[in-house]
């Protein structure tokens, strides 16, 4: 499963901003929300199943956004994990194993079952009466992250862009005496003289004070699942 954030519409804005500093806001900002978009999703994964946040970021793989690409990735596939990972006990009956999948289910005893070592890295069984032996496995990592949470981490992004965007473009470039409105298909660069009437009239959603910052309207997840 890959998950991307970009910014639509940045080459217009390039067009007109200085583009250098404005590429280093984007990138900035894009690795902030990308790191704020991965706690989310391993928090809302680790509220349904029993699992360590570490064993979760482990399979999560960041390709951070740059002055080049301006798009933030995250890579996330794993094979059928062990059940190991889901809090295996050993128990005082010999061959028995609990397990815990979910946190809203109880916990599960398999039969027969035995760690692979003292360390309880794996956790294994013998295959009907010979000596052959395999792991036991679950679902895998991207099998935890449903369609719910893929959209409570889109809604994330697009509530935060805005103020991430206006603070790293300040950081960047300053304020100017312009307003900046960005939609996915156009921009509107208005002299501060006459912005307010302009906007009003244009835009009614735009509430607009006496220093006037960059306003980006137009971001999203873009969450496709992959099939490996």
């Amino acid at each position: 499963m890959e998950l991307k954030l970009e910014l639509k519409g940045i080459d217009k804005v390039l067009s007109v901003l200085e583009p250098s500093k404005t590429r280093k806001a984007v990138a900035r900002t894009l690795n902030e929300l990308g790191s704020k978009a991965s706690t989310l999703l391993v928090k809302e994964v680790r509220q349904s199943y029993n699992i360590k946040a570490r064993d979760l970021k482990n399979f999560i793989k960041v390709k951070r956004s740059n002055y080049g690409t301006l798009q933030y990735f995250m890579d996330i596939r794993s094979k059928s994990l062990n059940v190991t990972r889901f809090g295996a006990k050993k128990l005082k009956q010999k061959g028995h194993v609990s397990v815990k999948i979910k946190n809203t289910k109880a916990r599960s005893t398999l039969v027969p079952a035995f760690f692979s070592n003292k360390k309880g890295n794996a956790v294994l069984t013998r295959i009907g009466k010979t000596q052959e032996i395999k792991g036991i496995s679950t679902l895998s990592i991207p099998q935890m992250f449903n369609q719910k949470i893929l959209e409570k981490a889109e809604e994330m992004v697009g509530n935060e862009y805005d103020r991430l965007f206006k603070k790293n473009f300040d950081f960047y470039i300053g304020k100017k005496s312009i307003a900046i409105v960005l939609t996915s298909w156009l921009i509107f660069i208005v002299k501060k003289s006459n912005y307010r009437e302009y906007i009003k009239n244009e835009f009614n959603f735009c509430k607009l004070d006496e220093k006037v910052l960059p306003r980006l309207l137009a971001s999203r997840v873009l969450a496709s699942p992959k099939k490996y």
